[in-house]
């Protein structure tokens, strides 16, 4: 059984290659530690195959990522015409 860690825009598309991309409700995309972040120790990138889409806000990211390898992030919905950080809507849940 699945169990949703959170819910939540993805942060700082507006900087990334994410604001370029069109994503789709349901497709799986791939979270990924950055421990040597400057801003931030516990950063969690979010990836589309090789394209950066941004972060995990901070409110999430420490409780993620101790449990990262356990967990799945999914599309819950991608508003192309809202500003880019309210453009993409993720669900993190644990992998079964």
């Amino acid at each position: 059984m699945q169990v949703e860690w959170a819910k939540f825009f993805i942060a700082g598309v507006q900087y990334t290659q994410g604001k370029t991309l069109r994503l789709y409700q349901g497709e799986y995309l791939i979270l990924q530690k950055e421990p040597n972040n400057p801003n931030d120790a516990y950063a969690i990138a979010i990836y589309k195959g090789k394209h950066k889409l941004g972060y995990v806000p901070k409110a999430y990211n420490q409780t993620l990522y101790a449990q990262i390898d356990e967990l799945e992030i999914v599309v819950e919905d991608f508003f192309a015409d809202a500003p880019p950080w309210e453009r993409v809507r993720v669900s993190v849940f644990s992998r079964e």
